[in-house]
């Protein structure tokens, strides 16, 4: 190992996503889910901060709790889906 480089920000190297837990929205919402879902996915990084701080988010008239939206990183040069937990985005 040539250097070791770390950091506090976890989002200088990833980008957040938010995905919705079809299993668990999908029971509560029914057919409601598809516009629920779309929100979800286009939720800005700011909203999923602010989800990751609060635990709930209110979007289309629903309030979303923790279990049924996941959160995770798309990492830029691997272009792979990786599960984040909130205490990692809690440090910023």
């Amino acid at each position: 190992m040539r250097s070791l480089k770390t950091c506090a920000d976890p989002l200088q190297y990833c980008t957040l996503r938010a995905e919705p837990d079809y299993p668990s929205l999908g029971k509560r919402l029914g057919k409601g889910m598809a516009k629920i879902g779309k929100a979800i996915k286009g939720m800005s990084i700011d909203q999923i901060l602010a989800f990751e701080a609060e635990g709930t988010i209110h979007l289309e008239g629903e309030s979303l709790g923790s279990g049924e939206i996941r959160v995770g990183a798309l990492k830029p040069n691997i272009r792979q889906y990786v599960r984040c937990y909130p205490s990692t985005l809690a440090a910023n």
